[in-house]
């Protein structure tokens, strides 16, 4: 007795079991998007020869490999990236899941992937997220994710929601808020020593690196909150290092010195200037004297996106104890 195969069909053109074998090709393991496509390309043109549908499968995460430490592939927050741009339609179900969840790289990865997706589908997803946000069940670190999202929707209604969510009475660092958690530290390692908008290395010192223009990080994160670390970056004149703020005096020669002081004697006044180098000015050429802000620019804010500027305080964070020298 024949048996009867059931045919399926899971794409258009595409029946399992139908008059035409069905292809299915592709790598075990997907290495890089860009290897992926390429591959994806070379087995459409393939199939196209002989006349035949085909499906391109690749694994995001290999489990049943032949080694224990072979390469799993790029995880499911490439994955999830990767079939956003390739096919957003069944990406969409599967990030609305992701950002229900509690597995943060999913939930940033997803939230980040739909906000560059058009449409009332992706923007019905981002109001999902905004909810979570609103009713403080989203992770403190994918705040920004979500807020970036809606932002980016130019919706009424969720701009609307945005501004009640976000507006918060009394809170001085209410627009910098979200960059509090979720940063990378190594990427804000990156800033501190190599954004030369901001140029940190260049007044303060971490271990052996940097400058003694400012007070030295090194060990800062056992005494210092994230809120402290924002808050310094965001308004530099709200709390002062005692011995870091600025002083500027007038000479009887008209000209004026800026400088932090350092030390201060019956005959003199000592001041570390901007670049690092050390003056000394004698009382008696003073005509004037002024206390003044904190030698941190404050404008270092406006140099960094929300994102920088998260990373940034992710790296002031991990400063809990004495860095290895470098090349160690």
């Amino acid at each position: 007795m024949r048996t009867k195969i059931q045919s399926v069909t899971i794409a258009k053109g595409v029946v399992i079991g139908g008059p035409l074998p069905v292809l299915i090709m592709g790598p075990c393991v997907i290495e890089s998007e860009r290897h992926c496509l390429k591959m994806a390309a070379i087995v459409k043109k393939a199939a196209a020869k002989v006349g035949l549908p085909v499906v391109f499968k690749a694994s995001f995460d290999k489990a049943n490999r032949t080694s224990h430490s072979s390469f799993r592939g790029q995880g499911l927050s490439d994955g999830l990236r990767i079939l956003a741009r390739t096919t957003p339609a069944r990406f969409l179900p599967l990030a609305a899941t992701a950002i229900a969840g509690q597995s943060l790289p999913e939930l940033k990865a997803a939230i980040d992937a739909v906000a560059r997706i058009d449409g009332h589908e992706a923007t019905a997803v981002v109001a999902d997220a905004l909810a979570r946000l609103g009713a403080g069940t989203l992770p403190a670190a994918a705040q920004l994710e979500v807020i970036e999202a809606a932002r980016g929707r130019k919706n009424p209604d969720i701009d609307a929601r945005l501004a009640a969510i976000t507006t918060i009475s009394g809170d001085r660092l209410a627009p910098w808020r979200a960059a509090e958690h979720g940063g990378d530290p190594a990427r804000g390692e990156e800033i501190f020593f190599f954004k030369t908008e901001v140029s940190c290395r260049r007044c303060h010192r971490i271990g052996t690196r940097g400058s003694d223009v400012g007070p030295e990080l090194t060990g800062l994160a056992k005494s210092r909150s994230r809120e402290s670390f924002l808050e310094s970056i965001v308004d530099p004149n709200a709390a002062i290092s005692p011995g870091y703020g600025s002083v500027t005096l007038v000479l009887d020669d008209g000209t004026t010195v800026t400088g932090t002081l350092r030390g201060e004697d019956a005959d003199s006044i000592q001041l570390l200037l901007a670049d690092g180098s050390r003056r000394t000015v004698l009382k008696s050429v003073v005509e004037d004297r002024a206390a003044g802000l904190s030698g941190m620019p404050a404008d270092i804010r406006d140099k960094l996106t929300l994102r920088e500027l998260r990373d940034l305080v992710a790296y002031l964070a991990t400063l809990d104890s004495a860095p290895q020298p470098e090349g160690h």
